[in-house]
């Protein structure tokens, strides 16, 4: 009875093994592959000067964990700061919602004043014309009715 979960021979590790490795298992496409071998083939500091030394994964896990720590650092700043920004955002929408009324506010008493200010006028135009009307028809003519 064979055992499928044997460990295969200790062949040294290279990058170009663990891309046909990832490739094989279909983790990643050979686009991906090409834009990782630009990215990644001048990082030999992690395999020494030999390519096909192993790779010194202690010096890479470490690499990992101080990116992560990085990573996980500038994240929080940045979630910080946009609550901060939301924060920031509420409190000058609200200063701009007060704002708003008052100066809706301003202008509907600036409309009020104006209306009232014109009907003033028309019912002092509308008392001089009824005035004039009746000095005219009380020389030549009998009186006439008042304009409404």
């Amino acid at each position: 009875m064979s055992n499928d979960n044997t460990v295969p021979d200790n062949k040294p590790e290279t990058l170009a093994s663990i891309f046909e490795y990832l490739h094989q298992e279909k983790i990643i496409s050979p686009d991906e592959r090409s834009t990782q071998d630009e990215i990644l083939k001048d990082c030999q500091q992690f395999m020494g000067n030999n390519s096909s030394k192993k790779l010194n994964w202690r010096q890479l896990a470490e690499c990992f964990e101080d990116v992560f720590a990085k990573y996980t650092t500038e994240t929080s700043e940045l979630k910080e700061q946009i609550e901060e920004l939301v924060q920031q955002r509420k409190m000058l929408f609200e200063c701009y919602e007060k704002l708003d009324q008052e100066r809706a506010k301003a202008r509907i008493e600036k409309s009020l004043s104006w209306i009232i200010t014109k009907e003033g006028n028309l019912a002092k135009f509308k008392s001089a014309a009824n005035t004039l009307l009746q000095n005219t028809d009380s020389e030549s003519k009998p009186a006439r009715e008042e304009i409404p």
